[in-house]
């Protein structure tokens, strides 16, 4: 995960620590953008609020920077051969081949960790143990190669 985002989270576990507010249910919320129910939790905590923009500007950034690195061929077939794939000819076959046989957390894939390679049932475990490491689907949306990472789950 990006540096950044994970002090962010951090920071924001820690808040919510002292507060005596459930992480995980906290980071579906902001998952999901519910800010109405998350304005009524924190009271207007002004700390608080700033993580969520942040944590949300910072979502943006790697979304966008990842929007840009998949929409070039070289880097995709670079990602590809790292995973033991073969080089694609096109952006589609390689975005593709990355649904169907790569499976790594978006954050891990832009901060460079490769060897986080997962199955896609370990990879579904993680995420529903580990809310903040699951990409907002509505972000992922916004982004249209982002969308060969959604898996249900």
């Amino acid at each position: 995960m990006s540096i950044v985002y994970e002090e962010l989270i951090c920071k924001l576990k820690n808040n919510l620590k002292n507060k005596n507010i459930n992480f995980n249910d906290f980071i579906e919320l902001i998952n999901n953008q519910k800010y109405d129910k998350i304005i009524k939790i924190i009271d207007d905590d002004k700390t608080i609020c700033s993580l969520i923009e942040n944590i949300e500007i910072e979502r943006d950034r790697i979304g966008n920077n990842m929007e840009n690195k998949f929409n070039n061929l070289l880097w995709l077939n670079e990602i590809i051969i790292k995973f033991n794939e073969k080089p694609q000819t096109t952006k589609t076959k390689a975005l593709k081949l990355i649904k169907s046989k790569i499976f790594i957390n978006i954050y891990d894939l832009e901060a460079g960790k490769y060897e986080c390679k997962t199955t896609k049932q370990s990879l579904k475990k993680e995420l529903k143990n580990k809310p903040e490491r699951r990409f907002p689907l509505n972000n992922a949306k916004n982004y249209i190669t982002l969308k060969c990472f959604l898996i249900k789950l």
